[in-house]
């Protein structure tokens, strides 16, 4: 058996066919020195000294950088304005990252690529500004990078791809890698003198060139039979003065019904236009069968899928009419079957050929089902609704059988978007007497007491909230009030501990124990208020969070409504507006603080889970699940932190509340002039307890009598010489 032609020689037909093969074969070659001119930070960062590089940056900054320099990308931007901004910037040195924010004239913030990123800068601006900055007749900008990863690039490429990873707006890069290739330009022609040779020109290498390419290793003229190997290689080109050749091939097919001559011919052409023509003669005779160029490869395909049309290739030495046919025959097993495609390719001369393709049919989709119920989320008294009728269908099986299958899964609590859904109650066996869901101090006759009529707390996934609640009045049972309570910032323990501000948590008569750690913790919004009914009904009341501080936050939890053990929350308020009592014909403004204490009952009822499931012959399996859920809990928001600064620290004030005196310890992280006041959070200043100096590391220990003090919320404010505050919030019964 004589072995089949070479691919290119198996595309060629029949007479007068000319068929054209193009392909190029490349070398590199160094060019000169560039004699171009770059700085590299410390140069550009110099101060101006004889004709040293800060001289000529300060001569020359604002006619070459007319707008500034802006480095970056989008927001996240550095810009310098003046040469004296380059100069006091640079050298900076630090590690290369890319930036956030916008900076103007910084002085340093260590960051390497800033650094060399503005030099190159510099030096690319400069070049273009000033034609004796360099003396290469290619400007700095469009001179190419001849090594590493940026091979190829210009300067002007790297500047912009630079600009983009500093500022963020690409991460195709790191800023280590820009900063190395930045460092490589600076460093190339430092002052002008010299060449590190990383750097590329695009001079002219046609100059001197004017010879022709020449023949290295020929190939011989041919006479064979079809289907004999005449591939006896490809000829081989060189050029004297030139490295990058390239070669433009042609062939031609010339001959009668079964032989015919084969005429390939090369044409050689150098970067220069010199070239050359070869050309080699391949005679041949066919005798035999033609031979396949292309065959489609076996194939698998689904079941209930198309069986996809596919055809078959062939060629014959000689003969460019070869006739190509097809058969199919289908192998049954088991679920599927196989399919047998046998191609017959036939010349001109009467030889044929046979090639055969496997197509195998599969299962492996899973029947399909009529119907995908989706979860819901139900109110925890809703009637869980009727499963759904499913049926599956199946591309090989048809319909497919489907069983069904309900459990009862874990309870959890809330609904879409909602962690926590819950009744709010009166506390009961409350540690005061009379028993309350809201207190007011200093109100109009009297002290304030009211209990929940009806309730709702709903906090959302957000770790916001919000109370809606109607109370009714021990004062007057005929009045009561509206509660709408609005919640921000929800944050655990953990993240309520760790404010830059101080805070702590409110037990008033020591009922948390370790219960505290597991509380959550909001910020009243001024958009809460108290909205009078029955003989209040005039009334309207904002509430604010108290302490201002936030010292204390509005708790949830277990014993977080310190009035007893049980589920609640609450927090401290102030009050102001104008109350109205028909009843007693009393319209007083109200500027007034009080607290908040509910007991609460939320929605605990386990989730149904069905299931859906259904098998086809060949064991695919389909399965959806639908949840019927009534809560859901998601976690905590972190809450969001503020500056604030350090050294003064109220370690202690007790008891807390307390009725008649207050003992107070506080303490300087550092030398300073104190001062320290009792407020009241609605009408301001109510005494200077102490003013006096505090050695670092000192505790000063205080004593206060709260006898003469009206029952209600104050705040304790430490001041230091530099105007630094912290507070401490005490209630006085």
């Amino acid at each position: 058996m004589k072995s089949i032609l070479p691919s290119w020689a198996a595309c060629c037909a029949r007479l007068s066919l000319v068929l054209m093969f193009l392909f190029s074969v490349s070398f590199t070659y160094a060019t000169d020195d560039c004699q171009g001119r770059t700085q590299t930070p410390g140069g550009w960062g110099a101060p101006a000294k004889g004709n040293n590089p800060g001289a000529y940056r300060d001569a020359n900054f604002a006619e070459a950088f007319p707008n500034g320099i802006v480095l970056g990308c989008g927001n996240n931007t550095v810009t310098f304005t003046t040469a004296y901004a380059v100069e006091v910037f640079l050298p900076c040195g630090g590690p290369s990252n890319t930036i956030s924010g916008s900076y103007m004239n910084p002085s340093c913030f260590s960051n390497n690529l800033v650094n060399h990123l503005l030099a190159a800068t510099l030096s690319v601006g400069f070049d273009a500004n000033d034609p004796d900055f360099g003396q290469s007749s290619t400007s700095l900008g469009d001179m190419t990078i001849n090594n590493g990863t940026f091979n190829g690039w210009t300067v002007s490429e790297v500047l912009a791809l630079a600009n983009q990873v500093l500022g963020g707006c690409s991460t195709q890069y790191t800023a280590n890698q820009m900063k190395n290739v930045l460092a490589m330009i600076n460093e190339n022609f430092v002052d002008g003198t010299g060449d590190n040779g990383n750097l590329d020109c695009d001079e002219d290498p046609c100059v001197n060139d004017t010879e022709d390419p020449y023949v290295i290793n020929g190939v011989s003229d041919l006479v064979v039979e079809c289907g004999d190997d005449y591939s006896a290689g490809m000829p081989t080109f060189g050029d004297n003065l030139d490295t990058n050749l390239s070669v433009e091939y042609s062939q031609t097919e010339q001959g009668n019904e079964c032989s015919y001559t084969i005429i390939r011919v090369w044409v050689v052409t150098d970067d220069c236009e010199n070239s050359l023509t070869y050309v080699q003669t391949i005679t041949i005779s066919d005798t035999e069968a033609p031979y396949f160029t292309n065959v489609p490869s076996d194939v698998t395909v689904e079941c209930g899928d198309e069986i996809p049309a596919s055809s078959a290739w062939a060629a014959d030495a000689c003969d460019d009419m070869v006739t190509v046919t097809s058969s199919d025959e289908m192998v049954f097993n088991g679920c599927t079957y196989d399919i047998v495609r046998t191609f017959t390719a036939t010349d001109n001369c009467g030889h044929s050929a046979t090639a055969t393709q496997n197509i195998y049919v599969e299962d492996t989709t899973a029947p399909v089902l009529s119907e995908e119920p989706a979860d819901l989320i139900l109110s925890c008294d809703a009637e869980v609704p009727a499963a759904a009728e499913v049926t599956a269908y199946d591309e090989c099986d048809g319909i497919v059988e489907v069983l069904f299958e309900e459990t009862e899964g874990e309870s959890s609590e809330g609904g879409e978007g909602i962690l926590l859904d819950c009744e709010l109650l009166t506390p009961a066996d409350a540690l005061t007497d009379p028993t309350w869901s809201l207190i007011l101090f200093n109100f109009p006759g009297g002290t304030h007491y009211c209990t929940t009529q009806s309730g709702h707390l709903t906090v959302f996934a957000d770790m916001s909230a919000h109370i809606e609640a109607t109370l009714v009045c021990l004062n007057n049972p005929n009045g009561g009030w509206h509660l709408s309570l609005d919640l921000a910032d929800g944050a655990d323990w953990p993240t309520w501990d760790n404010m830059p501000f101080p805070t702590s948590y409110k037990d008033d008569f020591n009922l948390a124990g370790d219960d505290y750690l597991d509380w959550w913790y909001f910020i009243i919004q001024n958009s809460s208020s108290l909205t009078g009914w029955g003989d209040y009904e005039g009334s309207s009341l904002t509430l604010n969070h108290l302490p201002a501080s936030y010292y204390y936050g509005y708790q949830l939890g277990v014993a977080a409504n310190n009035v007893n053990g049980n589920y609640g929350n609450g927090g401290w308020i102030t009050a102001t507006g104008n109350f109205v009592d028909s009843s007693t014909g009393t319209s007083a403004s109200v500027s007034s603080s009080g607290d908040l204490a509910f007991d609460q009952s939320c929605c605990n009822r386990p989730q149904v889970v069905r299931t859906w499931t259904a098998v086809d012959c060949s064991g695919n399996v389909t399965t959806h699940t639908q949840t019927i859920s009534f809560a859901e809990n998601v976690g905590f928001k972190s809450a969001q932190k503020v500056d604030v600064s350090e050294g003064l620290f109220i370690k202690s004030a007790y008891p807390n509340p307390t009725s008649d005196m207050l003992y107070v310890v506080f303490e300087a992280g550092q030398d300073a002039m104190t001062t320290l006041q009792l407020m009241n959070p609605v009408s301001g200043l109510v005494e200077n307890i102490y003013t006096g100096s505090v050695n670092k590391g000192e505790q000063r220990y205080i004593e206060i009598d709260t006898n003469s003090l009206a029952a209600g919320v104050y705040n304790l404010v430490l001041t230091g010489n530099n105007g630094e505050q912290v507070s401490r919030t005490i209630i006085v019964q």
